[in-house]
């Protein structure tokens, strides 16, 4: 039987992803009845993108039922006189989950308001590794795609747990044709 259910958060005591195993003293009925099918992480951080300005990121995200959930963003770049906000809405589907790492893929539609209004498509992967207590390191790679250019999207993280508490810092970075406006995070995130 390959269903995956999770724990409250990575590194909890029974396990974050976790597997129910054929036992005949399991009554593996009553275990199942009693799983959770669903994570749900929220997520705030800080962030500086050079030539670009700093600004505040918010997302929500996890797994509804088993292998697919969505994937919301909110953020607001300013470089203190003029403004972007960007909206993102979408899905993730997991490709891999294990303890120690998970893949998924995820597409959104987002909406660019303040200094240039677009709209468009973000895509891409996402790794999140679980290597050993406290640690968690999470890479993502994708791309912006709007009607007449892209932005390619690389982000690079690593965090420390605190039962269902993560602190993070990473590296972020969009390059849309020569140029990379590249920068620095820190955030907290909650499981549940």
């Amino acid at each position: 039987m390959f269903i995956s259910i999770y724990g409250d958060y990575p590194y909890h005591a029974r396990g974050y992803i976790q597997r129910p195993i054929n036992d005949p003293f399991i009554n593996t009925k009553v275990y199942l009845d009693d799983a959770k099918y669903y994570w749900f992480s929220t997520s705030l951080s800080g962030f500086y993108l050079n030539s670009l300005g700093g600004g505040s990121w918010v997302s929500f995200s996890g797994n509804a039922y088993k292998f697919i959930g969505h994937y919301a963003d909110v953020y607001f770049i300013t470089d203190a006189r003029e403004f972007q906000i960007g909206t993102r809405l979408g899905a993730h589907f997991s490709l891999l989950q294990f303890n120690p790492f998970n893949a998924s893929f995820y597409i959104q539609w987002q909406f660019w308001n303040g200094v240039l209004l677009r709209h468009g498509v973000t895509l891409g992967v996402e790794l999140r590794l679980y290597p050993v207590k406290p640690l968690t390191f999470r890479f993502k790679e994708g791309a912006q795609l709007f009607e007449r250019f892209s932005i390619g999207e690389l982000d690079f993280e690593m965090g420390i747990m605190i039962e269902a508490w993560e602190c993070f810092a990473g590296y972020r970075s969009w390059t849309l044709d020569n140029e990379t406006y590249a920068g620095a995070y820190l955030g907290v995130r909650r499981y549940f």
